[in-house]
């Protein structure tokens, strides 16, 4: 598991910069540090519960449901970034070929990052 967070890890915070308006990045940061210590907080308190009452079991098949919902939430926004045909994977020299072509259409800027973001 500690393994498959630090992969979560790794693509999930540097998405944020990619995806968020530079003057909102510190708030989306701030924001998602909230969910993951709520989130880290509720986990302790339901792994605790778990084990009381059940042992270690069915901890461990907790520790897998979560771990399913994780890929499934992965999987999910992998096709529908596909479906929309959106930037997430694509190379660098893509992305920047693509924002520079919106950048051509003069559009205003607010336009430019919706367009980017949000596709």
């Amino acid at each position: 598991m500690g393994i498959a967070y630090s992969i979560l890890a790794a693509s999930l915070w540097p998405l944020v910069a990619f995806l968020v308006p530079k003057q909102m990045l510190g708030t989306a940061y701030g924001l998602m540090q909230s969910i993951q210590n709520l989130g880290f907080a509720i986990i302790n308190i339901l792994t605790g519960l778990i084990l009381d009452q059940y042992g270690y079991f069915m901890l461990e098949i907790f520790f897998i449901v979560c771990l399913e919902i994780a890929l499934l939430a992965a999987a999910f926004l992998y096709v529908y970034n596909s479906f929309k045909k959106g930037l997430l994977n694509d190379s660098p020299a893509v992305r920047q070929a693509k924002q520079e072509q919106l950048l051509k259409m003069s559009l205003p800027p607010q336009i430019l990052v919706n367009a980017i973001t949000s596709t």
